[in-house]
């Protein structure tokens, strides 16, 4: 089992990262990277990233930096559970830069509706921390749902059918004082870890 993960050691796979890019290169972190680059929690279990584009140089550099560092790395983002939201890049805060590496928060909104998606009482709690330090408006949240939910039917990546009446239950239920986050995984088949 690997070490737990904190901010110096995602900085030092960033800087790793950035020492192989030739061209720049955008990382969008998700999940327990987020929650630990924002300072919600001190460690995460994996680091959950997105590469854009796609460069070989640096797909091939992650089995090497994940034994080398001992972290888990995986390849998985809110589209992968969740149908892509519109504007999601504009929404993607850059957090820092090492080299050709351009490393961001992805989109909150994104991470925030996959996290109820999901249900799990932590990914809730980050969530509630979204909102309280004013990264998501409710309001925003229900409209892009509400925006999103025609494509969730039609989409290959969700094989739950989405609703908005269903969506608010839940969003209310796992949101809510008092209620815990019935957990179940996204399902999607594109998730790959390195």
């Amino acid at each position: 089992m690997r070490p737990p993960v904190d901010e110096g050691r995602l900085r030092e796979l960033a800087r790793s990262l950035g020492r192989v890019a030739s061209a720049p290169t955008r990382i969008y972190l998700t999940g327990g990277a987020t929650a630990v680059i924002e300072g919600w929690r001190g460690s995460t279990m994996d680091v959950d990233l997105r590469f854009e584009p796609d460069v070989d140089e640096l797909l091939r550099e992650l089995p090497a930096l994940k034994e080398r560092l001992s972290i888990n790395i995986e390849l998985a983002s809110p589209p992968d559970c969740i149908p892509e939201l519109p504007d999601w890049r504009e929404r993607s805060p850059l957090v820092f830069q090492e080299g050709n590496v351009y490393v961001h928060h992805f989109d909150f909104y994104s991470q925030a509706l996959a996290k109820i998606e999901r249900g799990f009482n932590l990914d809730l709690e980050d969530v509630r921390r979204m909102i309280e330090d004013g990264l998501v408006d409710p309001i925003r949240l229900r409209d892009l749902y509400e925006a999103m939910s025609p494509t969730c039917i039609a989409t290959r990546r969700s094989t739950r059918r989405c609703s908005v009446a269903r969506w608010r239950r839940r969003s209310a239920e796992r949101l809510g004082k008092g209620r815990e986050g019935r957990g179940f995984r996204c399902s999607a088949s594109v998730d790959r870890q390195v």
